[in-house]
């Protein structure tokens, strides 16, 4: 609805289904994620989930090679190492989807909680490739913001003005991603809960008032 509000063109896919894996499992439905690998008719393609919050312009991201993406979450859990596939830059080619999907039927299912795994599985060296380690602030987990602070220094914007203005310092957070586990922005408004306090609330507030904001401004096209 927003999106033709605004006019912005969308690309339908199918399903991508995967064979014995309940319909009900918490990722089934990532694996449709993997379409963008195989979309040949755009040369890079710059992938954001839709439960990130972008706080400041992202076009230099076209420049990165293929496959830059964020060890998100391994400033604060250390053992994390490989890709987050919330925001990737990718190169798609034909033929990616069908070898992303043999691994999975090589290696069965219980091996893979959804598209992430499958691309990790695809690129094991990827945590070995520092050219292609995006800064932790292009996806930073919404629940690790006043431990980034703290410990790394790493600031948030305060405000929708402050996120207007353009590009921020270097180590303002470009791109805060709500991580499903911990709770949705739009469960948040839908069902009024109480926002929790300090950054992570922050966080929810900036996401509601720009969401508010986004639809006053398509209603009046």
């Amino acid at each position: 609805k927003i999106l033709r509000l605004h006019k912005i063109p969308t690309i339908e896919v199918g399903e991508i289904t995967v064979p014995k894996l309940n319909r009900k499992h918490r990722w089934f439905t990532t694996f449709t994620k993997l379409h963008v690998f195989s979309l040949t008719q755009f040369k890079k393609i710059v992938y954001i989930d839709a439960d990130m919050l972008i706080c400041s312009n992202l076009d230099h991201l076209f420049d990165k090679p293929h496959l830059s993406a964020v060890n998100a979450g391994g400033l604060v859990e250390r053992t994390w190492k490989g890709l987050n596939s919330g925001l990737m830059v990718i190169s798609p080619e034909a033929g990616a989807i069908e070898r992303m999907m043999a691994i999975v039927s090589r290696d069965g299912i219980d091996k893979f909680n959804g598209d992430q795994c499958v691309i990790n599985a695809e690129n094991p060296t990827w945590p070995d490739m520092k050219t292609l380690h995006l800064d932790h602030t292009y996806n930073m987990p919404h629940q690790h913001v006043s431990r980034v602070k703290k410990d790394h220094g790493i600031q948030m914007i305060r405000s929708l003005d402050q996120m207007s203005r353009g590009k921020g310092p270097a180590n303002l957070i470009k791109v805060i991603h709500f991580w499903a586990h911990t709770g949705a922005p739009w469960d948040v408004l839908a069902r009024g809960l109480t926002l929790p306090p300090g950054d992570i609330g922050l966080t929810y507030r900036l996401w509601i008032q720009l969401y508010q904001e986004i639809i006053r401004r398509g209603r009046r096209r």
